[in-house]
């Protein structure tokens, strides 16, 4: 699970930007405010070295995020619980930073909700991409998507379910590592607006420009609140 968080990180890194600007900005006129966040940094600390992302993602945020992206099978419960299974535990809630923490998402927890969407959402097995003659899962679950084939999806929705907290049948679903590149392949290309013709192609890394154009029009979110500049604000670990 490591490694497939670490390859995906360029891109992930830029989505969890984008959400945590859009998050801040709210909050300057929603209260609780959220602290200004600092720039992507390289840590080492006890022979690890990891890059530490700032910012915080709103439940409302996380949710209009959910919604935009429209995932087979995924209903506001299941995006409610992994988000409130991923915030932090913190000593006190009541101080302005515990209250921040316990509210929102920091990195690490949108890595965390992102892995609990891959046990509630159907996706494609090994299997099933051989038989369709594809590569990806992204453009996999776009044809199911077009094709409104609900007794397929059902199908996949009923042999893929499990208990929350649990993880789907190995058999029917595939491993939970796969399981989650597969759900960022879907979110990425989704992200991305990629074209039908290149929809099986690999991807390359998310960009910050990718982002805002899909949350203008996906969320709905104004210029004010993810601005063009933003754009050109690229952090360390986002290429």
């Amino acid at each position: 699970m490591t490694g497939v968080l670490h390859r995906l990180a360029p891109s992930l890194r830029v989505a969890f930007a984008g959400l945590a600007k859009i998050s801040f900005e709210h909050s300057r006129t929603v209260p609780p405010t959220l602290p200004k966040g600092f720039k992507n940094k390289k840590v080492n600390r006890e022979g690890a070295t990891w890059i530490t992302v700032p910012g915080h993602v709103s439940f409302a945020y996380w949710r209009k995020f959910c919604t935009a992206l429209n995932l087979c099978g995924l209903d506001i419960r299941e995006m409610t619980l992994c988000f409130t299974s991923s915030v932090m535990c913190v000593i006190d809630g009541h101080s302005e930073e515990g209250r921040v923490k316990e509210r929102h998402l920091p990195f690490e927890g949108f890595l965390e909700a992102l892995v609990r969407l891959a046990t509630a959402v159907p996706l494609p097995t090994e299997a099933m991409l051989a038989n369709a003659e594809m590569t990806h899962a992204g453009p996999y679950m776009a044809r199911l998507e077009a094709s409104a084939d609900k007794e397929e999806v059902e199908a996949m929705i009923k042999a893929q379910a499990c208990e929350w907290s649990g993880v789907p049948d190995s058999e029917a679903g595939g491993e939970m590592p796969r399981r989650v590149e597969h759900l960022a392949d879907v979110i990425l290309r989704k992200l991305k607006q990629l074209k039908e013709d290149a929809m099986d192609e690999p991807l390359t890394t998310l960009t910050r420009r990718e982002f805002r154009q899909w949350a203008l029009r996906g969320m709905g979110v104004g210029e004010r609140m993810l601005p063009e500049p933003w754009t050109q604000e690229v952090q360390l670990g986002e290429a």
